[in-house]
């Protein structure tokens, strides 16, 4: 029940921007994800009259994990 409108990234900082059911329970889901670490909202949970989703705005860094041996 989550859509993507906008992902971008920039010096290691990945900020996305979307829909979803329950915009809250991504950011537990993000910070299980290796490589992604302070993941947190950059703006407030705007529930959309038209469609009963959040829209959310979330920020975390990246940094590359290596699947090696």
């Amino acid at each position: 029940d989550t859509w993507v409108q906008n992902l971008d990234y920039r010096d290691g900082e990945v900020q996305i921007r979307g829909e979803s059911a329950q915009a809250a329970a991504l950011i537990g889901l993000l910070e299980q994800a290796p490589g992604f670490a302070g993941v947190a909202f950059r703006s407030p949970v705007v529930q959309v009259a038209a469609t009963g989703k959040e829209r959310f705005h979330v920020a975390f860094r990246y940094t590359r994990v290596d699947g090696g041996p």
